[in-house]
């Protein structure tokens, strides 16, 4: 194998995973983004930093979840769905818990937890 053509398969390699690991936006989550993934949206010193989103492409009331992320993620927290489906029809009020900065994480409590 050339070395040019080593640099290129090495290069191949290395967008294949960082596409694997770190491209959701280009597959788009429908659904819920697991909870380990969150944690890059939430990080916070104080609970002003924090603020309401839904986790997925529908809100609470249609299938959703309430959440919390660091106000200045959310347009990366968004940017990770790609919503193109219908939304489920239950009835449930949204945004009616509290947002809160926990040991660095935003955190969203619903109505009646602590």
């Amino acid at each position: 194998m050339s070395p040019a053509t080593f640099k290129l398969a090495k290069l191949a390699v290395a967008v294949a995973v960082v596409c694997l690991f770190g491209c959701h936006g280009a597959s788009g989550l429908q659904g819920r983004m697991p909870e380990p993934q969150t944690r890059a949206y939430r990080a916070c010193t104080s609970h002003a930093q924090c603020t309401y989103v839904q986790n997925g492409c529908c809100d609470c009331a249609n299938g959703g979840q309430d959440f919390a992320v660091a106000r200045d993620q959310v347009n990366a927290f968004r940017s990770q769905f790609q919503c193109t489906g219908q939304c489920t029809e239950m009835y449930r009020e949204c945004r009616k818990g509290k947002i809160a900065c926990e040991q660095g994480l935003c955190v969203y409590h619903e109505p009646g937890t602590p």
